[in-house]
């Protein structure tokens, strides 16, 4: 049985497309993951983005206490959720799926290069863990 192809795409200077089979993230993400932790700020990934492992993150030398996966709202969209936790200035990196619109994306991708947040649009979990 074939895996479904995952897509992550990185906003920053190159905006590229990593793809990797499975639904588990790719190695790029997490090497760029890597790259962007910084001491007291932490890596979001959203409820509705694929959730590491923690062999995944060891394995790339991410501290798994600065990992957040965040609880899916009853009130707030998943964009609305990416907008607060980048302007709240905690997170080095997000992760959040690609299901939002080009216009939302673009917007996350401008905000995150305002408060120096990496973003990452990957494709949806198709099971919510929250």
């Amino acid at each position: 049985m074939l895996s479904p192809q995952v897509s992550f795409n990185h906003s920053g200077p190159a905006n590229t497309s990593l793809l990797n089979t499975g639904m588990i993230p790719s190695d790029k993400l997490f090497a760029q993951l890597s790259e962007s932790i910084r001491n007291n700020q932490w890596i979001w990934f959203t409820s509705q983005s694929v959730r590491p492992s923690v062999t995944q993150l060891a394995s790339f030398r991410i501290p798994a206490n600065q990992v957040i996966q965040l609880k899916a709202s009853a009130h707030l969209s998943e964009f609305e959720v990416a907008t607060k936790a980048i302007k709240s200035g905690n997170a080095s990196a997000l992760v959040v799926s690609n299901t939002m619109t080009q216009t939302q994306q673009q917007y996350l991708e401008d905000l995150s290069n305002t408060y120096q947040c990496k973003i990452f649009f990957v494709k949806p979990n198709k099971r919510c863990y929250h």
